[in-house]
């Protein structure tokens, strides 16, 4: 029997081509990774309650009365939302004032001077995901990035695309702030002055 395919098989069951690419090994963390994914369902399979109990867990569900309408509404937390929500749910609140947030990155204080006064330490480049259940502007009712450029300064809402931009345009400044940098590295050790 012959190993070749006749030319007029229905393009449906021709067979797909082989990739022509040279087998590698597995590294060791990815060898690593296997074997804990390996352990880790193992482990599930004989204690599945024990798994159950140690899986996500579930985003919170609370209601609160809206003290504009006095309806009663349901909210579903983001997933990791880090706000307790004790104040909208004792106190009632209006319900554009409802959000839920994602832990924000760690915060980096650096001291910024304005109008020739002294340099106050302000929060610089902050970022969460955020959701607005009941916001007037539909964009922030989805999950979407918030980024804090500079304390209480907010680029927002964001979808991926946005951010994404954001991220490249910081990308490109921080590519010139290091060409900044080594020039200035660069005349200081020209002109290097004994103080």
């Amino acid at each position: 029997m012959s190993n070749t395919v006749p030319a007029d098989l229905p393009r449906m069951f021709r067979p797909e081509p082989k990739l022509s690419a040279v087998p590698t090994q597995p590294t060791g963390r990815d060898r690593e990774a296997l074997e804990t994914k390996a352990a880790q369902a193992s482990v599930d399979a004989q204690f599945p309650l024990a798994a159950q109990l140690v899986a996500e867990p579930a985003p919170r569900s609370w209601s609160f009365v809206d003290r504009r309408t006095g309806f009663r509404h349901e909210v579903t937390c983001l997933p990791g939302c880090v706000v307790s929500h004790e104040r909208e749910i004792a106190l009632g609140v209006v319900a554009e004032d409802v959000w839920c947030m994602t832990a924000e990155t760690d915060d980096v204080w650096l001291p910024v001077s304005t109008g020739g006064k002294p340099a106050d330490e302000v929060r610089l480049l902050a970022a969460s995901i955020r959701q607005d259940p009941f916001d007037t502007n539909l964009a922030k009712r989805v999950p979407h990035a918030a980024v804090e450029v500079m304390e209480d300064s907010f680029i927002e809402p964001l979808d991926p695309d946005g951010l994404a931009t954001v991220i490249l345009g910081l990308e490109a400044q921080l590519k010139q702030m290091r060409a900044v940098h080594a020039q200035l590295v660069e005349l200081r050790a020209q002109n290097r002055v004994e103080l």
